[in-house]
C-alpha cells in the first residue's frame, strides 16, 4: 500500500536536478510512496520533517526538500527490498536444489520429510509417499510447471542445457550440473552493510541538489559541515533507516565515515 503527498515543491529546481521531465505551472503536485504505508505514517513523517527543516534554516524549500527525500528514500528502499527478494529467491534454489541431490543419492530409501510449525511437526518417513513427493517436485520443475515469482528465476537453471539454453517444450532433463553448483553455493543473507549501501545512495544524492543549491553551504576545502552531517542523520532516524542509539560515535562522525566509504566504493 502507498501514500499520496500533496507538495508545492520548486518545479524549475525538480526540472534542472532530473526530477520532473517539463516545468508546466501546477498550483501543487501529488507524488506517489510505495514506501510509506499509512496516512498516519505520512502526518507524523511531514511533521518530523517541518521541525527540521526549521531547526536548520530550510523552511523555504520544506516542499522541494521533502519531494527529494521522498524520491530518493523510496528508490533506495525499493533497491533494499530487491537486493532482499534476489537473496530469498537464492535461498530458495540452494535448498530445493539441496533436496534434489538428495533423492538422487542413495541415502534416498531411508530419507523422511519433517515440517515443523512453532508448536507442531509432521514427519513423513513413508518410503512410497516420500518418493511421491520427489517425483512430484521433480517433475513440477523439469515441465516448468510453477510460477517463477515463487520459486524464483535461480531454479530455471535446473533445467537448461550446457549452454544455459531453456527449452519451453516441457521436455527438459534435469540440469545436475547447475544443480549441484547451486547447492554448495555460499548465501549471504543481505544485512547493515547492503543497507548502508542503499542509504548513502539515497543520501548522496540528497547532498548533491544542497550542495548545488547552496543549502547548508560549506567552504571549498571541507568535504561535509557539521550541519550537513547532522541534518543527513536525523533525517535518517526520522524514515528509520538508522537508529540514533545505535551509535559509540558522534552521530556526525558516523555520517561522516558511511558518505567517505560510499564514495571509496564509487572510486573504486
Amino acid at each position: 500500500m502507498s501514500t499520496v503527498f500533496l507538495l508545492r515543491p520548486d518545479l524549475n529546481l525538480l526540472f534542472k536536478h532530473g526530477y520532473l521531465y517539463s516545468t508546466q505551472p501546477a498550483a501543487s503536485i501529488t507524488l506517489d510512496i510505495e514506501s510509506i504505508s499509512s496516512e498516519e505514517k505520512r502526518k507524523v513523517l511531514e511533521a518530523k520533517f517541518n521541525d527540521l527543516c526549521g531547526k536548520y534554516g530550510l523552511m523555504s524549500m520544506r516542499d522541494t526538500l521533502l519531494y527529494i527525500c521522498l524520491v530518493e528514500h523510496d528508490a533506495a528502499e525499493l533497491k533494499f527490498q530487491y537486493v532482499y527478494k534476489q537473496y530469498n529467491e537464492f535461498k530458495r534454489a540452494k535448498e530445493l536444489a539441496s533436496l534434489l541431490l538428495l533423492k538422487q543419492s542413495d541415502k534416498h530409501d531411508t530419507m523422511t520429510i519433517k515440517v515443523s510449525t512453532l508448536t507442531d511437526t509432521v514427519k513423513i518417513s513413508d518410503r512410497q509417499l516420500v518418493q511421491w513427493i520427489g517425483d512430484l517436485i521433480e517433475r513440477t520443475i523439469r515441465e516448468q510447471d510453477f510460477v517463477p515469482d515463487i520459486l524464483g528465476n535461480a531454479v530455471m537453471s535446473f533445467v537448461s542445457d550446457a549452454e544455459d539454453v531453456i527449452s519451453y517444450d516441457h521436455h527438459n532433463q534435469l540440469n545436475y550440473t547447475n544443480i549441484e553448483k547451486i547447492a554448495v553455493s555460499a548465501v549471504r543473507k543481505p544485512g547493515i552493510r547492503e543497507r548502508n549501501r542503499c542509504l548513502t545512495t539515497f543520501l548522496m544524492a540528497l547532498l548533491k541538489f544542497m550542495t548545488e543549491e547552496q543549502l547548508l553551504p560549506k567552504p571549498v576545502n571541507i568535504r561535509y559541515t557539521d550541519a550537513q552531517l547532522n541534518f543527513l542523520f536525523e533525517l535518517s532516524v526520522m524514515l528509520e533507516w538508522l537508529q540514533p542509539f545505535d551509535f559509540d560515535s558522534e552521530p556526525k562522525d558516523y555520517m561522516y565515515t558511511l558518505l567517505t566509504n560510499q564514495a571509496k566504493v564509487i572510486r573504486a
